[in-house]
């Protein structure tokens, strides 16, 4: 009867041992996540080696960028920025300054108002402490069109009506190391009651073309 009784006291004994490791060992794993290690890819897999070279930092065309405000009854979308160290229009070409390039944009606008209005105008383009003069077709010596490729030139000034929209391609001169600029619309109403503002887009600029 003794003998029977131990070996019923170590059994119990065992159970209770194993019934509280079993609960350190949840706790364990709700606590300490595991951290498990990426084998590194074998020809079969799928993956990409440590050994691939990176992106370099060489500028490409910004192509994907479009940004729009709709102020005063005018929705402006200014879009698909490119650079170029020569343009070429109907009466010829014309070349950047050293150290500057040449940055054209696609502007779009869309009268969103209830009454006849001027279409978005002037502009002007800023980056650093310099300030530089947008030109579109505004101007009576102004080329009519750029080539290579074709693209209208926005303008001229004009007025168009509820749900109108105006589109073409304007152009600035800015200096070379720019990676970045602020498109500024100035607006001014006097059809409005909406007050004069600065409206601005942070336009990325690509390399050359």
């Amino acid at each position: 009867m003794r003998r029977r009784s131990l070996v019923g006291a170590l059994v119990l004994l065992g159970l209770g041992g194993g019934g509280y490791v079993g609960k350190d060992q949840i706790l364990d794993r709700r606590t300490a996540p595991t951290v498990r290690s990426t084998p590194a890819p074998t020809p079969t897999e799928t993956g990409t080696p440590s050994s691939t070279p990176q992106p370099t930092a060489t500028p490409m065309p910004a192509v994907d960028y479009a940004e729009t405000i709709t102020y005063g009854g005018k929705r402006l979308t200014v879009a698909d920025p490119r650079t170029s160290r020569e343009l070429e229009f109907d009466e010829g070409s014309r070349t950047a300054a050293e150290g500057s390039v040449f940055l054209t944009l696609h502007l779009t606008t869309r009268n969103v108002g209830d009454q006849s209005l001027n279409i978005p105008w002037p502009f002007v383009v800023r980056h650093g402490d310099g300030e530089f003069s947008v030109r579109g077709q505004f101007k009576r010596d102004s080329p009519e069109q750029l080539l290579s490729p074709e693209r209208r030139l926005y303008g001229p000034s004009t007025v168009y009506w509820p749900d109108a929209t105006h589109e073409g391609w304007v152009y600035a001169e800015i200096p070379a190391d720019a990676s970045e600029v602020t498109f500024v619309w100035s607006y001014d109403s006097a059809v409005r009651d909406d007050p004069d503002d600065e409206l601005t887009y942070r336009v990325p600029v690509p390399g050359p073309e």
